[in-house]
């Protein structure tokens, strides 16, 4: 619960640092909904498919631009999931 509150936290704080072009505002809101489902199911049910599901959207947020101030901190929780 605390990793789904931190995620909507910085997704948040991210999407003021998204271009300001009105369709990549709306790709990070977008992705950041994407993410947060993912986090919410990988939470419930961390299995196999959850964790990839969940890295997959960790990654498209993480492309996407939307989590340029907190690059680092996304790119930490990508690197630390026990995906095979």
């Amino acid at each position: 619960m605390k990793k789904i509150i931190f995620l909507v936290i910085c997704a948040v704080l991210s999407l003021g640092s998204c271009d300001d072009q009105d369709a990549a505002v709306i790709n990070c809101i977008t992705t950041t909904a994407d993410l947060a489902t993912a986090t919410d199911a990988y939470a419930d049910d961390p299995s196999t498919e959850n964790c990839n599901q969940y890295k997959e959207a960790l990654q498209v947020f993480i492309n996407n631009g939307c989590a340029q101030t907190n690059q680092d901190t996304f790119e930490a929780l990508l690197d630390a999931l026990p995906c095979n």
